[in-house]
Parts: structure tokens; sequence; C-alpha cells
């Protein structure tokens, strides 16, 4: 069965959107649409129509509306939403919470502090804060072993096929980056010996 076409009135449309914002914009234009759609249903009309079709068409014929599209652009959020939206959260804990709770969290970093470059312990600082950005850094630089030079090695990276982090690398498309001065030391760990770099 083929799909069925819902005869929209544009003048009638275009005049319940006007009527919708007739006071301002409103918080979304997910609002205007489903205000748009109570007031032409409300008319003499072809037939009733759905938000969604509301939506479809305006965008279809181009209708303006004053409401930003952009989320948060709209009306300010009431001190009633705020308080929903903080009692949706619930007790859910930030990264950089759930890390500073964790014993696991605590050793791990205090590990990577020690092998790590200390030039680069503003992204373990990172890290402890929850950014994933950082770790992909870090993780790259790591591959590189740190060496002088590894910006330009991650940039031209080459384990395009294996490596999960290849599409998140940093440096790329960047010039001019500063070499980095570094030596090699050897560290034994419980699972043999590592190769690190120290500043």
């Amino acid at each position: 069965m083929g799909r069925r076409t819902i005869i929209v009135d544009k003048g009638a449309l275009e005049r319940a959107i006007q009527t919708a914002e007739k006071d301002g914009p409103l918080a979304t234009q997910n609002d205007v649409w489903k205000t748009a759609a109570d007031i032409y249903n409300a008319g003499k009309v072809p037939e009733k129509i759905s938000f969604s079709v509301v939506t479809l068409r305006a965008k279809q014929w181009g209708l303006k509306v004053k409401t930003s599209s952009a989320r948060g652009k709209g009306k300010p959020m009431s001190d009633e939403h705020k308080a929903a939206l903080l009692a949706g959260r619930g007790k859910r804990m930030s990264k950089a919470e759930k890390f500073e709770a964790s014993d696991d969290a605590t050793a791990h970093f205090e590990v990577m502090r020690k092998f790590v470059p200390s030039r680069y312990h503003t992204l373990i600082d990172a890290m402890e804060r929850g950014s994933r950005t950082a770790a992909a850094k870090l993780n790259c630089l790591a591959c590189m072993g740190f060496e002088d030079g590894c910006s330009a090695a991650i940039r031209n990276c080459t384990g395009g096929k294996v490596c999960p982090m290849y599409m998140f690398r940093p440096y790329q498309g960047k010039d001019g980056l500063r070499e980095l001065e570094t030596e090699t030391v050897e560290v034994e760990s419980e699972v043999g010996k590592t190769v690190f770099t120290a500043a």
C-alpha cells in the first residue's frame, strides 16, 4: 500500500504559525509546530494534521519562524525546569567524581605519573577530570614512545587500518609544532621490561 498524501492548506498553516508566535518566540521549534498544529486543526481545514506534518511542510515550504532552531536559544530555562533536570539526574557522578572515589583509578593515575614524562602530566590531570580527548592524545604519544618529533609521527600515523584511536588522534593538520626533548629509560614492571621516556 502506497503513502497517502496529506492535504495541507499552506495559507492556513502560515497563519497558524504566526498566531503561535504572536507574543514572540517560543522555547523550542517543536513547541511552535505543536501549537501551530492545534491552531490549524481548530480551523476549517481539508483534514486534521499532526505536529510532524506541520514540521515537514514548514521546512518543505520554507515557512519563517521567530523561534530559533538551536537548542537552548529560546526562552531561558525556568527554575522549575532546572529543578526537574537536577532531580532527573539523580545521584549520577561525573567522571572526575567517579575517578576520585575509585582506588583503582587513583592507583592508575599514580603509576602513569611515574612513567609518563612530566611535561605530559597536564594531560593526566585532564584525564582525572574525565577528559577522553586527553586520554586519546596521551595514548598516541605513548604509542610513539614520547620521542622527539612524535607529534609529526602521530599526524602521519600509518596505523589507520588497525588502531581504534586513528580517527581521534591529535596533531592532525597542524604545522610548526615544537620538537620535544626526551631521553629513553627502561623500567621493569610485573609484565616485563617496558621502554618509557623521561623528561
